[in-house]
């Protein structure tokens, strides 16, 4: 698998951290927009989202003993749906992708997969995950990064 350029890795980077934590902020700092916070619980575990509606992004905290840790981050393009902004630089978190690029151009793109279906594809980068997904017209339509 190729590298990835951009700032996806400020990014993944963040992942795993507390919540506060200069790597998230750093994170937070390039959606740099106005947000709403919201809990949601499942499972008895407690979930914080903090949406970007106007940048078209989602940072999801969970709770872990006394702390809360960033667990994933949702970009959102190709008018997900009517709450979010497409997420406006898609460019920069990848260096040259945009939001044309097909499930088999991403994969010539960044090579060997960690795991894949008709409408995902997904990439492990030392236990944190970069998850593209594809909506009906087979266009990028959500980037999700996670960790385990």
């Amino acid at each position: 698998m190729k590298n990835f350029v951009g700032d996806i890795n400020i990014f993944l980077n963040a992942l795993g951290e507390k919540q506060g934590s200069n790597l998230i902020l750093k994170a937070i700092s390039i959606v740099a927009t106005d947000f709403e916070v919201e809990y949601f619980e499942c499972d008895n575990i407690r979930h914080t989202y903090f949406h970007f509606f106007k940048r078209g992004v989602d940072f999801v905290f969970s709770k872990n003993n006394d702390s809360e840790f960033l667990e994933s981050i949702f970009f959102y393009v190709n008018k997900y749906n009517n709450e979010y902004y497409d997420h406006p630089f898609l460019e920069q978190l990848f260096g040259e992708l945009n939001n044309k690029f097909s499930q088999n151009d991403l994969m010539v793109k960044f090579g060997k997969l960690e795991a894949y279906s008709d409408n995902w594809i997904r990439y492990s980068i030392n236990n944190k995950y970069i998850h593209f997904e594809f909506n009906e017209l087979k266009e990028l339509s959500q980037i999700t990064l996670f960790i385990k």
